[in-house]
């Protein structure tokens, strides 16, 4: 499948996100509605994830595992867009 490439700050905002070596960042972002989302997590593999993540070859997508379980007993997990990211905050530090 054929990586489909983001622009420069995609690529700057998901290198702090996945160099964060799995520790929590709060990130907040606008969604494809319009709509402004925070969220808190971390990035990493999650064993019971099953299938294929459907924006894994989209570059401008980061998933992120949330510290909630949805009613399978499963980690949340929600694709943030990283061309959309307003403030990201990792190791206490707040980027905007």
């Amino acid at each position: 499948m054929k990586v489909i490439k983001t622009n420069a700050k995609g690529r700057m905002v998901r290198e702090m996100m996945l160099g964060n070596q799995g520790r929590f960042v709060t990130v907040s972002f606008i969604k494809a509605d319009g709509t402004e989302r925070t969220i808190n997590g971390n990035f990493g593999h999650v064993k019971t994830q099953n299938g294929d993540n459907t924006v894994a070859h989209i570059e401008k997508y980061v998933t992120i595992i949330l510290p909630t379980k949805n009613a399978k007993g499963e980690p949340d997990r929600r694709n943030v867009n990283c061309e959309t990211v307003k403030s990201l905050k990792i190791n206490g530090e707040t980027i905007t």
